[in-house]
Order: structure tokens, then sequence, then C-alpha cells
């Protein structure tokens, strides 16, 4: 059954069940694991797909017998069902992880997640991002349901949370974790799909990739909905597509034709052929144990796949953050206005826009030039300048809400991006001072390394023998010259170790105030990037 693991109280408090989430991490062991979320607008079709997914998986596990009717063979509540007893707005959890098995035999944990009421009108922002950024971590594989098409609202808004979920890992203040920023997959699932087949086919496409019975006429229905293309698009929307992308490994869309039984006043009527034959084709893409997708998506931490039992020091760190993280709880609790919402999610992207363009900015000027650091007055000119494209772009693309509303969020945008240009200037400082310190240091090695290059020379020469020169003198003159150059070598050798040893220190010295110069500017980008998503809340 479907048990859930976040919901709001009737006050819209939080309540993270993490007991819950630790006791069936706890079933999966030492198995590794994958974690399948279903997210997406309400009513758009997840419980059904949900259904069919454990349906399916319970069939290859072996704990399911079908025999005559295939295509509804087990009855689940789940929580979008009008029947269902969890909270409308939440994430629930299928409460049995179900094992597979890889093709190398090796025993794998799928767990089934569905979040519920999301970007439905009762829910608000604040629930909104908290469940999106809970599911993306927890899971491996996010599944998102959109119907007819994949819009650059929706594209926005999901931009606009995938912000807030990477945040999370500057929240954790533990030295021995790395919570996980975002799912490994993503698979934009587009049901209803109502394609000119002439152009694209039904079924899955990548960047790379299209169906396989397509036409050679027939185009990519993912590159066509997610090119980039400077000529013709906004900065914005450009940045955009990117940051919703590189925020998971892998990405593809599913395009699902649309039902006649969806159409019909009987939702009970029997699935039409092409939209079930289409369904099956989508369950083998995910599940099947030829081509399965979720057997390579195994939950990882820092890149390295985590049993469930090492997933229970990661649901502690989240408990912790979600106990004292103030991401959500700044948001007005109150349902908000759809004005009031695109004003938000106008104002966080362009923070976000901001913060990247400024970042790339600096990176290009110390590659181009060398040094890590720029003339404060560089700096200063393009951060004004790109903060009047960021307003001007706000006050565009604003078409709801009065005139007081569009000029309070204008100002709002205008006081953080200012607040990130004098963290920027920091930043630049701290390169430039940083930068200076190092190549103090570095000459000061220099000098020592022509030093002892120099008493090196001379301890060569010191202890060569000039056998003529010594054939001529007496035994005695021989004897007190050989003393005078053992005096002379031990001397040298000494100063030798001497300046070795400092040589050594410095060098430590300037690795290491290399190495804080780094960490500092990792910090400071976390800092601005973080101060950026605490803000936008």
């Amino acid at each position: 059954m479907e048990v859930p693991i976040l919901y709001f109280d009737d006050n819209g408090e939080q309540v993270f069940q993490t007991d819950v989430l630790r006791h069936i991490f706890l079933k999966i062991g030492s198995r590794p694991f994958v974690v399948l979320s279903v997210n997406g607008i309400h009513r758009t079709g997840k419980s059904f797909l949900l259904t069919k997914l454990l349906q399916q998986l319970l069939l290859i596990q072996g704990t399911l017998h079908v025999e005559s009717d295939v295509c509804s063979p087990i009855k689940v509540k789940w929580t979008d069902d009008d029947s269902s007893d969890i909270s409308p707005v939440g994430i629930g959890i299928w409460s049995e992880p179900i094992t597979l098995k890889r093709k190398n035999n090796q025993e794998i944990s799928i767990i089934l997640m569905h979040t519920t009421g999301s970007y439905d009108p009762p829910a608000t922002i604040q629930q909104n991002s908290t469940v999106f950024a809970l599911s993306t971590i927890i899971s491996s594989f996010f599944v998102f349901n959109v119907r007819k098409t994949i819009s650059k609202d929706t594209l926005e808004l999901m931009q606009y949370f995938l912000n807030l979920a990477n945040s999370f890992n500057g929240l954790d203040e533990s030295k021995r974790l790395c919570l996980p920023q975002t799912s490994q997959r993503i698979l934009f699932l587009i049901r209803d799909m109502e394609l000119r087949l002439k152009d694209f086919a039904h079924g899955y496409h990548t960047p790379t990739s299209k169906p396989h019975s397509t036409a050679h006429s027939q185009g990519n229905l993912f590159a066509q909905i997610f090119s980039i293309d400077p000529t013709r698009q906004p900065l914005e929307m450009q940045h955009t597509y990117r940051q919703v992308l590189s925020s998971f490994q892998q990405y593809g869309l599913f395009a699902l034709p649309e039902s006649s039984s969806l159409r019909a006043t009987n939702r009970n009527r029997e699935l039409d052929l092409e939209f079930q034959n289409y369904t099956q084709t989508l369950m083998d893409l995910l599940i099947s144990t030829e081509i399965g997708l979720i057997y390579n998506e195994t939950k990882q931490v820092n890149g390295v796949e985590i049993s469930g039992n090492e997933f229970v020091a990661v649901i502690d760190q989240l408990e912790k953050i979600f106990k004292r993280s103030s991401h959500f709880q700044m948001i007005e609790r109150t349902m908000e206005s759809r004005a009031e919402m695109q004003n938000i999610i106008s104002k966080s992207n362009l923070l976000s826009l901001y913060v990247s363009t400024i970042s790339d900015f600096m990176s290009e000027q110390s590659r181009k030039t060398g040094n890590p650091g720029m003339y404060q007055k560089t700096l200063a000119e393009k951060m004004n300048s790109f903060l009047k494209i960021c307003l001007d772009t706000f006050s565009r693309r604003l078409s709801q809400g009065d005139d007081d509303l569009k000029e309070k969020y204008r100002e709002a945008l205008s006081e953080e991006i200012q607040q990130k240009m004098k963290l920027f200037e920091f930043l630049n400082e701290s390169k430039i001072k940083y930068a200076r310190q190092t190549l103090g240091l570095k000459t000061e090695a220099e000098t020592l390394i022509g030093e002892l290059t120099k008493l090196n020379t001379q301890l060569s020469q010191s202890e060569a023998s000039d056998d003529e020169r010594l054939y001529e003198t007496s035994h005695l003159e021989r004897e007190m010259e050989q003393r005078l150059k053992k005096a002379h070598s031990i001397h040298l050798r000494k100063r030798i170790e001497e300046l070795q040893g400092k040589l050594i220190k410095l060098q430590e010295q300037i690795y290491q105030n290399q190495t804080e110069n780094e960490n500092n500017i990792v910090q400071l980008l976390r800092i601005i990037q973080n101060i950026s998503n605490i803000q936008t809340a």
C-alpha cells in the first residue's frame, strides 16, 4: 500500500515522516536501489502510470500472477484517487520495496514514489517547493507528467523548484556526507500528445535518438522542444533550458498518444489499441529485464552507488535540514494568486540567470588574461549593465498583476541583485588578494631555489679533487686542505639542508594558500547561489 512520507497538516505545517522512510530503506538493507518518482500536474495520469508500473514490477518479481484481466489485474488506491485518505498535497511511497535482478544476477530494490497535488491551485508555492525538492533529492529516476506539451511556463516553474532543491547541499554542515542534489535521470512523459505524425512520432526521444520505427522524414521531438537558438530565443529562455537539463545526468521524453477512453463518459471503457501498445512500450523502456532504464539508475551519492542501509544516513541529514531550514518558512502559507506566483518565479529565475552570467563572465576573463581577478571597474560595468537587462526583462515579461505588485517584485529583484553584486566584488577582491600572496610566496621560493643551486655548485667544487695540484704538495699540506674541505662541505650541507627545509615549508604554504583560495572561492559562489535561492523563497 502507499504510505505518506510528507504531508501538510490543517495549519499548513509540513510533516516529514522520517521514521516511515527509514523503515522502508532498512528493508532494502545492503542492496542497491532505485527510487522512481512520478511527478507532475494534478490529475495527468500519475496514478494510472504508477499502477501499471507496480503491476508489471510485481509480475517480474514473481509475486503477481495474472490469468484473465490483463489491463488492470490489481486495484491500488493512490493518493490522487477520490477515495484516498492521504493528504492531497505531499509525497507517498509504496511500502514494500520490489526486488529484481540485473543481467549479472545482482539483486536491486525498486521503490515507487508518488507526488500529489503538485501545481494544483490549492497547493501553495511553499508546499510545491517542499514536495518537489524532497522528491528530486530522494529519487534516482524522475518521471515528470505533462499533458499535450512541455510549455515554457512549466519549465520555468521546474527551474525555480530545482534551484531550491540544489541549494540543500549548501545547508549540509556535515563534513562526512554530501547530500545528493537531484535525480540522476529525468523522463518527460507527454500524455495525450497530438502530433503531426508526418513530422514526429510517438515514443521515446532523446537528444540524439528517436523511436526506431520513425520514418526518415520524421524529426527528433526532444531536440525540437529543447533546442537552444541564441538568434531567436531570449537569454532567460536559453538559461532555463540549460539549467533544467543540467540538473540531471540523463534525460529524454516519451510521447504518449491520447486514449479514446479519456474522451468517453465511461472511464472503465477498454483502452484503445494504439494507446495500450504505446503504454506497453513505455513499460518495456522503463522496467523490462532486457532494455529497462531503471537497472542503470541505482541511487548514487558523489557518483558512488549506495545501499538502503547507507541511505539512512542521508535521511538523517534531511531530517536535520528540514527542521532548521528557513527556505520554505518564509513563503506565505496562504494560497498565492497566480499573479503573485508568476512574479515570484520570474524574480527567482532572473536572479539565477544573473548569478550564472556574472560567474561565467569572471571565469572567461580569468581564462583570457591568465589572472584570477580583474579590475573592479571592469566587473562593475558588466554587473551594472546586466542588472539593467534583468530589470528590463522582468518588466517586459510580466503581464499579470497590477502596477504596484509588479513594482514591488521589481524592487525586490533589484535589491537582491545588488546584494550579490557586493558578494561578487568581494569574491574578485579575494581572488586578487590570494593571487598576490601566492605570487609573493612563489617569488621567495624561486630565490631559495637559486641559492640552493649556487650552494650545490660550491659543494661540488669543494669536494672535487685536483690530483695534479695535490701531488705537488706535502703530506701535511694535503691533510690540512682535506680537513678544510671537509669542514667547508659540512657547513655547506647544513646550509643546504636548512634551505631545503625552508623551501619545503614554503611549498606547503603555497599549496595551503592555493587550496584555501579555491575552497573560499567555491564557498563564496555557493553562498551567492544559496542566498539567491533563499531570497527567492
